[in-house]
């Protein structure tokens, strides 16, 4: 586990290459080991360093590992991340916004559901590449036209 959370933090330090190297090697020796219920953090991790890395379809591919895992170990801590990296990296790389929308709703609604406070009180992302929402001028207000989680007001 050390090894994952050592990659994670080169990856975020700008060694992305090398940190997800790291993280691929600690994931691959947890799993050797039978280690399955730490995995859903730490496929997490591996998707935010593929992002940096500039890899985004994988870290993609790593967030539907995941809620695969999800699904067959019924460990439901971790969804409300992994639904807020998926629409991190969907809005990364252009996807359809009602896509995206839906990554951030389902994440505000797990986190309402498990009253984690996810909603009031975001993480600070380290997700630097994910460009500003669109907005407009309107009048003097500028108003927001891409959902980003807290903005969602139908979840």
């Amino acid at each position: 586990m050390g090894a994952v959370l050592r990659g994670w933090a080169r990856s975020v330090s700008g060694d992305a290459v090398e940190g997800v190297s790291w993280i691929e090697d600690g994931i691959e020796d947890l799993r050797a080991a039978g280690s399955i219920m730490t995995l859903l953090s730490l496929l997490a991790l591996k998707a935010e360093a593929l992002h940096l890395a500039d890899r985004t379809p994988e870290a993609l591919e790593a967030i539907k590992e995941a809620e695969v895992l999800v699904e067959r170990t019924e460990g439901r801590w971790w969804c409300a991340e992994l639904y807020r990296l998926r629409g991190v990296f969907l809005a990364a790389i252009g996807a359809e916004e009602r896509e995206i929308e839906a990554s951030f709703c389902a994440a505000i609604g797990t986190a309402k559901e498990q009253k984690s406070g996810f909603p009031r009180k975001t993480r600070r992302s380290n997700l630097r590449r994910v460009p500003p929402p669109k907005s407009e001028r309107v009048g003097r207000e500028r108003v927001t036209t891409t959902c980003l989680v807290t903005a969602c007001r139908r979840c």
